[in-house]
């Protein structure tokens, strides 16, 4: 199976490219990590998703989860490739943004994230 090369996945994709400068840094350096959030800092990101419809609770992950983090950079990076022309980055883009407006409408996602723990039950009655 042979990924499109707009996916993040694909290894000449832009995102996959700088994972590889950084572990080529890592490893001239004696495995000492390399800083990443110079290029792209917390907060860019955070405001970048916020500004696209996820919520900043949810968007605030990204300081704690790397995970998250190295989702919100790919989706970073399609939002400039969508500025630049590029039509599948825009694609992403909307469907992202589309899918966080759908939610909102369905009241699963929300600006507080309390909301959907109102109700929670204690394990200890159920017994």
């Amino acid at each position: 199976m042979t990924l499109p090369l707009a996916s993040p996945m694909h290894p000449n994709h832009p995102l996959q490219v700088k994972a590889r400068q950084v572990m080529a840094e890592q490893m001239r350096q004696g495995g000492i990590p390399v800083n990443l959030k110079n290029s792209y800092p917390d907060d860019l990101l955070i405001t970048n998703l916020v500004m696209h419809g996820q919520p900043l609770w949810s968007a605030n992950m990204v300081r704690t989860n790397p995970q998250t983090r190295f989702y919100a950079l790919a989706f970073y990076l399609d939002c400039e490739d969508a500025q630049r022309g590029d039509k599948a980055a825009r694609e992403r883009v909307d469907y992202c943004v589309s899918q966080w407006q759908a939610m909102r409408k369905e009241k699963l996602l929300s600006d507080d994230p309390n909301r959907m723990h109102t109700d929670l039950v204690n394990p200890a009655e159920l017994l």
